[in-house]
């Protein structure tokens, strides 16, 4: 394991230099861990989770201000931002269908409409047309479900869709360029990863079967995703279960839509990290734990144009169980996460390939 960790390295140090770097930014007014974000159409960000709370961070002013209190907490909760409406939390309570939705003109929380289905660790995707697709995640009973449900900000309510092939929790969604959903990894109605993905046709309401990952013989529990500029789907590490046996994947795929395939790349094993689409289409892999349960300080790029992983800048705070979002510029908000096993912080950093941005950040501190 360690040699090919060394190896690993040298082949990430080969391929392109370090490139931009982390700058440190307010704290949030609460330490967070397994938190959900959502990038605001005014621009802000918002993060909840799990807490009686949320954090606003404000663009303009560059600070974190706390909301309100939410009517009930979740846990590993969905936070969907809605075209002008701000946004609604999703799942996160496997006995509690209710959803949650905040103003941001206010900074309020409000009980919003029920999902058809209790459930947590469920996948979510926002639709082309505006609509949010809701599948499998733990139900009540705590087993990995079938069932999905699409959310109309319309009417505000949620409705039953064609159900999965097969159970899962805890996998991946992303919106493929023709508006479909491929879905991927989780946990499968045995306990061990499902190594197959599917593919739901907003058309037809239905799920139909998709192409199994690159090294079939395990599937992925909360990897993590981002979809590239070209319409291909990268998702990396996660846990694998296989057999009675748990590691982490050291490996990602990518989803080509165009062969209906995934190939393999090699990169850091990775749990509880963050994938992030960057401006010009790079991808920034972020923290997480390793295989001695540590957190990891470094980053990776992903270089489409290279179709490999390159190493990245080092976080100022090694971290998992954060949340990163998408800033204008090339730019990431990376906040929150566990800082050692006992320890969530409230500390949030930048990612900027801008020196001029760091230089700023100096001065202000």
């Amino acid at each position: 394991m360690i040699l090919g960790s060394v190896v690993l390295t040298l082949n990430l140090a080969v391929l392109g230099a370090v490139d931009g770097l982390f700058v440190p930014a307010p704290d949030m007014t609460f330490a967070r861990y397994t938190a959900s974000a959502a990038a605001l159409p005014s621009g802000d960000v918002l993060l909840y989770g799990p807490s009686y709370d949320g954090d606003a961070y404000g663009m303009a002013s560059g600070t974190w201000v706390e909301t309100s209190l939410i009517p009930a907490p979740r846990f590993n909760a969905h936070l969907v931002a809605l075209a002008g409406r701000g946004a609604l939390l999703i799942g996160g309570d496997p006995t509690d269908p209710r959803t949650v939705r905040y103003a941001p003109e206010t900074k309020t929380w409000t009980w919003s409409a029920p999902l058809t289905v209790a459930r947590r660790f469920e996948v979510v995707a926002t639709l082309a047309d505006g609509r949010i697709l809701v599948a499998g995640g733990f139900g009540s009973d705590t087993t990995p479900t079938v069932s999905a449900e699409l959310y109309d900000p319309a009417t505000g309510t949620f409705t039953a869709t064609g159900a999965m092939p097969r159970p899962r929790a805890g996998g991946i969604a992303e919106v493929l360029p023709d508006g479909r959903v491929l879905v991927a990894g989780g946990l499968d109605a045995t306990g061990n990863g499902d190594p197959c993905a599917v593919v739901y046709s907003p058309a037809s309401g239905t799920f139909s079967s998709g192409p199994c990952f690159a090294a079939a013989t395990h599937g992925r529990f909360a990897p993590a995703s981002a979809r590239l500029r070209d319409g291909r789907v990268l998702v990396s590490g996660g846990q694998t279960y296989f057999q009675g046996s748990t590691r982490l994947a050291p490996d990602a795929d990518v989803y080509d839509p165009a062969t209906n395939q995934w190939t393999q790349r090699f990169t850091s094993a990775r749990f509880e990290h963050t994938l992030t689409t960057l401006d010009d289409g790079r991808v920034l892999a972020i923290g997480g734990v390793d295989d001695w349960n540590s957190p990891i300080a470094t980053s990776e790029i992903f270089d489409p144009a290279l179709d490999a992983f390159r190493i990245g800048p080092s976080l100022m705070v090694p971290r998992y169980g954060h949340t990163a979002t998408a800033l204008p510029g090339n730019r990431v908000l990376v906040a929150g996460g566990r800082i050692s096993a006992s320890e969530w912080t409230a500390s949030t950093e930048i990612y900027t390939d801008d020196a001029l941005m760091r230089d700023g950040f100096e001065e202000e501190q």
